[in-house]
């Protein structure tokens, strides 16, 4: 038995250090599909984020667009 555990053992290290030195060939994605909230990001305007009257801060999240309307959380502070 104890013969055993070793010979697997072994065999589990080699395994895993051939993994390590010597790695498979990784076929990543480098092109193709892209998130459309990403290809469509836009920063965020940076004017009148406070209000000069109030003095309260406001900012816009733009989250996304359904047809043609742009659904954003709104903070005010």
């Amino acid at each position: 038995m104890r013969k055993k555990n070793k010979l697997t053992a072994f065999a589990l290290l080699a395994i895993h250090g051939l993994s390590v030195f010597c790695p498979g060939i990784s076929y990543a994605l480098t092109s193709g599909p892209k998130a459309p909230e990403a290809s469509q990001f836009q920063a965020a305007s940076i004017s009148n984020l406070v209000d000069p009257f109030s003095g309260d801060f406001s900012y816009n999240i733009p989250l996304l667009d359904v047809d043609g309307y742009p659904i954003k959380i709104l903070m005010r502070v």
